[in-house]
This record gives structure tokens, sequence and C-alpha cells, in this order.
């Protein structure tokens, strides 16, 4: 799920500054969150989806993989 999520960000142009920010943690924290090494909570995915405009096709994508994507009532 965190692979998918920072490709999706990645195609934002997102910045570990902006994330900091928006989840009132340190730059530091956002890197070990975006790499796995610390645990990504729900409240921070759906803070990160509204902030950089995630669809609910993209959403579902970066939760449980393309298969949903194709057909999200699957």
């Amino acid at each position: 799920m965190i692979d998918r999520l920072r490709g999706k960000l990645t195609e934002r142009k997102f910045k570990r500054e902006e994330l900091a920010t928006l989840w009132g943690v340190n730059v530091m924290t956002v890197s070990n969150k975006m790499t796995g090494k610390a645990p990504l909570t729900c409240e921070e995915f759906i803070a990160a989806a509204k902030f950089y405009n995630l669809s609910d096709a993209e959403v579902l994508y970066v939760l449980y993989g393309e298969s949903r994507l194709i057909n999200p009532l699957a």
C-alpha cells in the first residue's frame, strides 16, 4: 500500500515538507512513514488523499491494488 501511495503522491509532485506540516510531524517522520519504517494512520492517509486531490478510484487503487481500479465494485 505504501508503495502505491508514494507513487500517486509522486505523480502529484508531493513534498515531504508539505506532508510534515499537514500531519503535524517532522520531515524525518514523513520519510519513515513513506518507506514503511513507521506506521501510517488512517487519518494521515485521508488527509494526504484530500490534500493531493486523489480520486475515489485512486484511493481504491492505493488501498486494494490494480484490480479494484479497473472495476471498483468487483
